[in-house]
């Protein structure tokens, strides 16, 4: 049975007889260029320009990142071939970008099995963007390693986990965008669909586009925002409404005071909306109490999550900030915004709305690649607050690691 998504999926598998091709598109390139972030992203593409969206730099990174971007630019300036370099400078994906008429496509090969990890096509008609398909190999392609284009398509389409897929349809109004609409797969998630609307303020600037599912959940993708701010100042200004609602979120759930720890949990390069974790004073005295147990995993491994409890009113202003971190890959600022998100809550003792206990503090981490060690551990309680004094008593007192 024909779906959505056999447009995709074919064209993806096609490419992967074209590994060949990144030779000859590697022969057009006249400028080479740098980068800690991905850059030129083809969803970014447009027939008057294409912007890299991140900093371009001339030199490899002086303190390269675990890895780095390089992009080949030809006579016109255009991206024509790319790859990503591990610091030791072993080339671990490369890709193309192909221009024909109506038609852009960036095609991204996983190195190690030769075979297509990435692929997205943006369609036109009379310069206006039609359809944008992206297609994306799990796990880096593994699972199609050595098979023929044909085969890879049998597997895709035999595996609904094989591969994330979108397709995405425009429509006009007026010279301009007011829906697209999104069909989706993603492992574990299945299918599922959206329409997007898209609103303009009075100068006919785009000012929000509001995805909204076939059961009527809403979820703003993308908000206006006036750069002359700067991104610090936008990060400054979530932190401060993330922490008033953060606060109100704990009153809303009614939770056991006095309140000694409150864990923000996120996931770098991915999810900055925390999940709350808490820690009660009745709790934290049971645990420091117990020397036969583990005093640090108790007081900030516990699982006493704080479940379903949005976090209201700052939607606009988180979607401002998340198109900026995405667009530029400023994931340390997006770490920052919750440290200091946190600042403000040990600070000010959650604005004296909620019982807590005298050595009371938040903090921010993920767990999966930070606070792994003492003095990293500390650090991220001192970005976040603690003072360098009960900071050092705690550690005296064996309650950091």
């Amino acid at each position: 049975m024909k779906t959505i998504f056999d447009e995709v999926i074919a064209a993806w598998a096609s490419t992967i007889d074209e590994i060949g091709l990144l030779a000859e598109y590697c022969q057009k390139v006249t400028t080479v260029k740098y980068a800690t972030e991905y850059c030129f992203k083809l969803e970014d593409f447009t027939p008057d320009a294409f912007p890299p969206g991140n900093e371009l730099l001339d030199e490899i990174p002086v303190e390269a990142p675990p890895v780095y971007e390089e992009y080949g630019l030809d006579a016109k300036g255009l991206p024509c071939y790319c790859t990503t370099v591990h610091r030791d400078g072993q080339p671990m994906t490369a890709g193309f970008y192909r221009y024909t008429p109506g038609r852009v496509e960036f095609v991204q090969y996983n190195l190690r099995y030769r075979t297509t990890h990435v692929f997205k096509r943006i369609e036109f008609a009379e310069d206006r963007k039609i359809a944008f398909l992206h297609g994306v190999a799990n796990g880096g392609g593994f699972k199609f390693a050595g098979m023929t284009p044909q085969q890879a398509i049998d597997a895709a389409k035999a595996n609904k986990n094989s591969m994330f897929l979108s397709v995405q349809e425009y429509e006009y109004e007026n010279g301009r965008i007011v829906r697209d609409i999104s069909h989706n797969r993603a492992p574990g998630a299945g299918d599922y669909d959206f329409t997007g609307y898209y609103t303009y303020d009075q100068t006919g600037k785009l000012a929000e586009i509001k995805d909204v599912s076939p059961q009527g959940r809403e979820r703003l993708r993308y908000v206006a925002w006036d750069e002359t701010e700067g991104l610090q100042g936008l990060a400054n200004r979530l932190a401060h409404e993330m922490a008033h609602a953060i606060v109100n979120a704990l009153l809303e759930a009614d939770i056991e005071t006095p309140l000694a720890i409150l864990q923000l949990t996120y996931h770098y390069a991915d999810v900055y909306m925390p999940t709350l974790n808490l820690l009660s004073v009745t709790e934290k005295e049971e645990v420091t109490a117990d020397n036969t147990g583990n005093v640090w995993e108790g007081l900030f491994l516990n699982q006493n999550w704080l479940d379903d409890t949005p976090l209201k009113g700052i939607e606009k202003t988180f979607t401002q900030f998340m198109n900026q971190v995405h667009s530029h890959g400023a994931h340390n600022t997006a770490r920052g915004m919750l440290q200091k998100t946190s600042a403000l809550l040990t600070t000010s003792r959650l604005f004296g709305r909620i019982p807590v206990d005298p050595e009371f503090f938040a903090y921010a981490i993920d767990n999966s690649i930070e606070g792994h060690d003492t003095e990293d551990f500390k650090e991220i309680l001192l970005n976040c607050g603690m003072t360098e004094q009960q900071c050092e008593d705690w550690d005296k007192r064996g309650w950091l690691r």
